[in-house]
């Protein structure tokens, strides 16, 4: 159980829903936690792609 409730797409800002398409993200559920702060899912996002 998280102690953030995970975002539905509805939920998540629209600039963001490309990301969790099933080429991208797809329905990982630590995205959708991150998603409640859409700058942190983002400078993430750009880490992991550094990596």
């Amino acid at each position: 159980m998280s102690r953030l409730p995970l975002l539905e797409l509805d939920d998540i800002p629209a600039e963001y829903h490309h990301l969790f398409t099933d080429d991208y993200l797809g329905d990982r559920h630590i995205f959708r936690a991150w998603a409640h702060n859409p700058e942190v899912l983002e400078a993430t996002l750009e880490y992991l792609n550094t990596l």
